[in-house]
């Protein structure tokens, strides 16, 4: 649910020429915790925006580097006493 709400967000600010809400959005999405999956959505995300900024003949956003969040094994299955 949230991922549609992103993209709807995202479309209905480029679809406006609001590209200070688009990088804005961007830039929120950029702060959330990014295992692969969700750099993936933040990339899908961010080409579906620039569909819509092409299609207003808008300037299309770079992709920007993204943050990569590493599992940190918390406990394990091998017991070392």
């Amino acid at each position: 649910m949230r991922y549609k709400a992103w993209e709807a967000l995202l479309i209905e600010r480029a679809k406006v020429r609001d590209l200070a809400g688009v990088v804005k959005a961007v830039d929120c999405l950029r702060a959330m915790p990014m295992f692969a999956g969700i750099r993936m959505q933040v990339v899908k995300l961010i080409a579906e925006a620039n569909k819509m900024l092409g299609k207003v003949k808008a300037k299309p956003l770079e992709i920007p580097s993204l943050p990569v969040m590493r599992m940190i094994e918390l406990w394990s299955d091998k017991h070392e006493f």
